[in-house]
């Protein structure tokens, strides 16, 4: 991927505006930014020994916003996801996702946020042993929640959702091609309604022609 395109983008419910990691806001879609911000970064600094990958970093992104995040490799976009999904702690600053500070608050109601977002990770990370049904439904069984009837249903609207076709539904990850992959994944991603959405190098690894028809996807969500 070259270092002018988004390596990292953040999709609140909805949608909105596009601005990149400057700041700089690009009207485009349907539905304002109005509310209190989905993400608020304040202050933030990542130090590794005597490098400082981030140094005193804001970021407000708005519900109905798509933000993506441009910079070269070792630039510190994934270990911003990263720290904004709770999976690393930065060395100092705050994060608050829907208004809920992730640094100190209860593990329950970590839970509970984490629930309300989805992700696409850079490989896709499909369980190699489980077919496409048994991946993207991982998550609706956790939550112990909803009957085999809906369940199937609801992974079958997803995959139509990202144009793959349902007969794909108990083909192994190792019989599909990277963009199949990229879809799944995305389709797990957004299996439990999210009201965030992150997607990390959503088109890494990808020929130029599967790459534009996955931003395409992304943009008809």
């Amino acid at each position: 991927m070259s270092q002018d395109e988004p390596d990292v983008q953040v999709v609140p419910g909805g949608q909105g505006g596009k601005r990149s990691e400057g700041g700089q806001h690009k009207p485009g879609g349907q539905g304002g930014h109005e509310g209190d911000p989905v993400i608020e970064v304040s202050g933030l600094w990542t130090v590794f020994g005597d490098n400082v990958v981030h140094r005193d970093l804001e970021l407000t992104v708005m519900p109905g916003e798509v933000v993506s995040l441009v910079g070269g490799s070792g630039s510190g976009k994934t270990t911003l996801m990263r720290q904004i999904l709770g999976l690393e702690h930065p060395h100092r600053g705050s994060i608050k996702v829907f208004g809920i500070p992730l640094l100190g608050s209860h593990p329950l109601l970590l839970r509970k946020i984490r629930r309300r977002w989805g992700v696409l990770s850079q490989e896709g990370a499909l369980y190699s042993a489980l077919p496409v049904f048994e991946n993207i439904v991982l998550p609706l069984r956790e939550l112990r929640a909803f009957d085999e009837g809906f369940i199937h249903d609801m992974v079958m609207l997803k995959l139509d959702m990202v144009d793959i076709e349902r007969r794909h539904a108990w083909k192994m990850p190792a019989d599909l091609s990277g963009g199949m992959i990229k879809r799944i994944a995305l389709a797990r991603a957004l299996v439990l309604e999210p009201e965030l959405l992150f997607l990390d190098e959503p088109t890494a690894g990808l020929d130029p022609d599967r790459s534009e028809s996955f931003v395409k996807l992304i943009q008809s969500l």
